[in-house]
This record gives structure tokens, sequence and C-alpha cells, in this order.
């Protein structure tokens, strides 16, 4: 009994030893799996941090989007403003031409307004040159006429004066005429530029 005592003892201690290998193993497979599922936890963690790195890249990737066309729609307004500018510019050098123009036509108009009363003053002279022919003339008939007052002969009275007086008149008249024709010239000139 002894020996069978022995035996089961051994048996027991084979079959503890067995299960307690069993329990070994066991453990070593619950130990293995819990670090699976510390692996499977550690790659969620690791895939929710790409994903977030993802995410982050989105987001950064949407501010540069934005701030590129930011600085488009910027651009596109500088290019309207330097439009403006640009047109405001132009308009400025035609104000500036167009008041020259103007400028010219009223010193051109001064100028001939100027002539024009040189002239007049001119034809008031003529006709003040004809008007004292007038009394030469008068006083010449008059002398021609009392010859013997003065002690000289008629026909040298009428020859010398009648001469003079002719002068004088043909001048006056011939002062007249290229007055008139001048002032007409310079009147059809104002007209047509007025046109």
């Amino acid at each position: 009994m002894v020996a069978v005592t022995s035996c089961f003892k051994v048996l027991a201690d084979v079959a503890l030893f067995g299960l307690l290998a069993v329990e070994l193993m066991l453990k070593i497979l619950l130990l293995s799996l819990e670090a699976g599922c510390l692996i499977t936890c550690l790659q969620q963690v690791t895939v929710g941090g790409v994903m977030g790195l993802r995410s982050l890249f989105k987001i950064t990737v949407l501010v540069l989007r934005n701030f590129l066309e930011f600085a488009f729609t910027l651009g596109k307004s500088v290019q309207v403003v330097l439009g403006s500018l640009d047109t405001l510019v132009s308009l400025a050098v035609l104000a500036l031409l167009l008041a020259i123009n103007i400028a010219e036509a009223v010193h051109l108009l001064l100028v001939t307004a100027s002539l024009f009363l040189e002239l007049t003053e001119l034809m008031g002279s003529g006709v003040d040159i004809f008007s004292k022919a007038l009394g030469l003339v008068a006083l010449g008939l008059a002398v021609t006429l009392v010859p013997e007052d003065l002690g000289l002969s008629t026909g040298d009275l009428l020859a010398e004066s009648s001469n003079l007086n002719l002068h004088v008149i043909v001048a006056t008249v011939l002062i007249i005429k290229v007055v008139s024709s001048v002032v007409a010239f310079l009147l059809k000139t104002v007209q047509v530029d007025a046109v």
C-alpha cells in the first residue's frame, strides 16, 4: 500500500505538474492574448494618431487654400485699383490736354481781338486822314477860288494842290480798302474757328 500510495502520490504529483503546466500554458496564452489586445490597442492608438495627423494635414491644406484664395482675391483687387488709377491718370491727362487746347484757343482769340482793335484804330485813323484830306481838298478849292489874295496864279495852285490832294485821297482810299479787306479776312477766320 505504501507503493500504491506512493504511486498515487507520484501520479497526483504528475497530474499536479500537468495541471500546473496547463495552467502555466493558459496563463501564457492569456498573457499573449492580453499582449495581442495591448498591441491592437496600440495599433488603434497609432491609427488614431495617423487619422489625427491626416485631419491636421487636411486642416492645414484647407487653411493654405483659403489663404491662397484670399491672396488671389487681394491681387485681383489690387489690379482693379491699379486699373482705376490708370484710368484716372488717363482722364487727368486728357483734361490737361483739353485745358491746353482751350488756353490756346483763348490765346488765339485774344491775339485776334488785339489785331482787330489795332485794325479798328488804323481804320479810324484812316477815316480821320480822309476827313483831313477832305478838309485839305476844301482848302485847296478855296485857295484856287481866291488866287489873288495869295498872289499866285490859279493854274499854279490848282496844279500843285490838286496833285497833293489827289495823292492824299487816293492813299486814304487805298488804306481803307486794305484795312477793310484785312478785317473781312480776320472775321472770316474767326467764323471758321468758331464752327
